[in-house]
Formats: structure tokens, sequence, C-alpha cells
């Protein structure tokens, strides 16, 4: 699905990349030490991977306004409609897969999911 997805969108934004968006979309301006230890991998590899975005055009790093020391990664107007696209076509691709499922057939898929990850489901 993941790769549908991708060549739907013709985006450029991979795996990581669309995480590290969806990130700074939840939360705002982040350091790239509190995006490594999120993501669970080494700042050398965030750096690269904020290298390759900044390129993109779908971040960009600015100072902060408290610290002049620290780089906050920043999600561009650019990386927002990418991060839209990506939402609206990934939603598009579930529902040709999912939309074949009765109510009952979802339900049962939700409870093997939540089964697989270890999460309780809310009452």
């Amino acid at each position: 699905m993941s790769r549908e997805v991708s060549e739907a969108l013709r985006i450029p934004v991979v795996g990581p990349q669309v995480e590290l968006l969806e990130l700074l979309a939840n939360q705002g301006p982040m350091k790239m030490s509190d995006l490594a230890a999120e993501l669970g991998i080494s700042l050398g590899a965030v750096t690269a991977l904020a290298d390759r975005m900044v390129r993109a055009g779908v971040i960009e790093r600015k100072r902060s306004t408290t610290d002049r020391r620290v780089i906050l990664l920043v999600q561009t107007d650019h990386g927002r409609q990418v991060l839209q696209n990506i939402s609206e076509t990934r939603s598009a691709v579930m529902g040709r897969y999912f939309g074949r499922l009765t109510d009952e057939e979802m339900m049962q898929m939700e409870n093997i999911c939540r089964k697989m990850l270890g999460v309780e489901k809310s009452r």
C-alpha cells in the first residue's frame, strides 16, 4: 500500500520523511535531538533526513527565538500541502482495500491489530 500511495502522489518525500513531517505537523517546530528521540534514530540520521527534506522544500531550519544556539526544524507551506496530499491519497487507497470488508470484518480486523500491538480497546 505504501508504494501505491507514493506512486499515486509522485511526492518528494518517502517513509521516515513522512513520519518527520507528521511529527512537525502535530507538535510544531522541533529540535533535531528531539526528533531523533521520537523517531528512534541517531542524530546523524536526522541530519541527513533533514538535509534531503530542506532540499525538497518541505521543511526549513530556523533559529529559536529564545535561544539562538538552537536550530529548529519547521514545516513549510509546501510541506503542509504535501502532507495533506499524502493523507488524502492514503485514505483513498485504504478505502479501496478496506472498503470491501463488512462492518463485522472491520471490527475483527481492529481487534486483531489491537491484539498484535498490545493496545486495549477503550470502552
